[in-house]
């Protein structure tokens, strides 16, 4: 049975029931301190990394994975037609839902973790498409990732999916923008739903083998200036809609994050030192 938290859990499906209100102070102090804590833990594989790439110290064993494809099956179909109509298929929204999706199975692959992969897979094709103006203008939740759930969820429905597992695709989604998830409380997809769009944002490259992160970029590439612009946009927006919520509280670090990790990805794509 999945954990749908409490109303004070921000992103869990109680939180979202309710519209996915605004912050409270303690909520914001709560992600803030997830930031934190997400930074000492990740520091020295930053580290590790740039210093490998210098050739300073040897690089980081990843295992060897086969590439995470989208699973074939109906509901990622229908979840590709969705991202088209909202974001269309050739936007930079839809070029970062594509890479999520293949980054969460491969974090999963690296982690030797058993996942649902046809539910993972749906809800990173979805995570973002609450910030489409055709959603923004047709759903009634005034909180991004509640829309993204609310689109999902009626697909899912229509498919004839069993609550549990449209639960399961909501939650990935509202919880992916908290600055940290635990597998432990909120389950395996939820966890890697939340790293894959910050790997890929902010150029977490060292958690990819680099023949992976490579073909992942080949098939769908980035665009700096297009993922700035559409960041700038889609963040500004939804801190304009709602001051109080996730992205309100996160916006003054995503724009240097994503010139960042940008930049990174560039170099890691054509195996260029970091």
């Amino acid at each position: 049975m999945i954990n749908r938290g409490s109303i004070s859990d921000v992103g869990s499906l109680a939180w979202a029931e309710t519209g996915g209100p605004p912050l409270t102070a303690m909520q914001s102090l709560g992600q803030v301190a997830g930031m934190g804590m997400v930074a000492l833990t990740t520091f020295h594989r930053e580290v590790q990394f740039t210093l490998s790439g210098w050739g300073l110290m040897p690089e980081r064993k990843l295992p060897s994975i086969p590439f995470p494809e989208f699973p074939s099956t109906r509901a990622v179909d229908r979840a590709l037609e969705l991202l088209d109509d909202y974001a269309g298929s050739k936007s930079p929204l839809a070029a970062h839902s594509y890479r999520c999706t293949h980054i969460a199975s491969a974090l999963a692959k690296v982690d030797e973790r058993e996942v649902d992969e046809e539910a993972m897979a749906v809800a990173m094709l979805l995570h973002d498409i609450g910030l489409a103006p055709r959603a923004i203008e047709e759903e009634s939740a005034n909180e991004f990732t509640v829309r993204g759930a609310q689109i999902a969820a009626r697909a899912l429905a229509d498919l004839g999916w069993k609550r549990d597992r449209i639960d399961l695709v909501s939650q990935i989604i509202t919880l992916h923008p908290n600055t940290h998830v635990s597998a432990k409380r909120w389950g395996a997809e939820a966890h890697y739903g939340r790293l894959a769009p910050v790997c890929d944002g902010f150029g977490e490259a060292w958690r990819l083998p680099r023949n992976i992160a490579a073909e992942i970029f080949a098939r769908h590439p980035q665009d700096a200036a297009q993922a700035v612009e559409m960041l700038d946009t889609a963040v500004s927006g939804e801190a304009g809609r709602q001051p109080g919520g996730r992205f309100s509280l996160l916006q003054p670090i995503f724009p240097p994050l994503v010139r960042f990790g940008c930049r990174r990805w560039s170099r890691v794509a054509t195996r260029q030192a970091p």
